[in-house]
């Protein structure tokens, strides 16, 4: 019953190392790193976000940033390890540059997160997925590259 679980929910690490010795034990043969993006909190009574304890301005957007790495197993169990996990929450007006560059900061760490277990797995192929959960081509990650450089 419990394997039967694990296929919709996955278990959480909380260190690199768990991670890695559970890609190794299991003999997974695939790791995904995907930076993600996820909204925080929608505004609620004038002045107090409905997700977090303190009162933020009215027009402020949270949004968290993170690298995910998943890996999945042959008998379809997940364990999922969550990355650098930044909040941060800005006015509305300034929040095109701010996600912009935040997105390009986790992207490079998803990059360097991506060749560290590469380096640490051996033979696990690791994949670096886009925003469209498919992995990414090599003139998207350099065209990521030349965009974040010029920032």
């Amino acid at each position: 019953m419990k394997r039967f679980f694990w296929k919709f929910f996955p278990k959480k690490t909380e260190s690199m190392n768990v991670f890695v010795d559970f890609v190794l034990r299991n003999r997974c043969t695939r790791v995904e790193v995907a930076p993600m993006t996820s909204v925080l909190a929608q505004l609620g009574l004038p002045g107090v976000s409905l997700f977090v304890l303190f009162s933020v301005e009215m027009d402020d957007i949270g949004t968290a940033y993170y690298v995910c790495c998943t890996a999945i197993t042959s008998r379809g169990e997940k364990m999922v390890y969550e990355y650098k996990r930044v909040a941060r929450y800005v006015p509305q007006r300034e929040y095109a540059a701010d996600h912009e560059r935040c997105a390009l900061e986790i992207f490079l760490e998803a990059e360097q997160c991506a060749s560290l277990l590469d380096y640490r797995l051996g033979t696990v192929r690791v994949e670096l997925l886009g925003s469209s959960g498919m992995p990414m081509s090599k003139t998207t990650r350099e065209d990521l590259h030349r965009r974040a450089m010029s920032k």
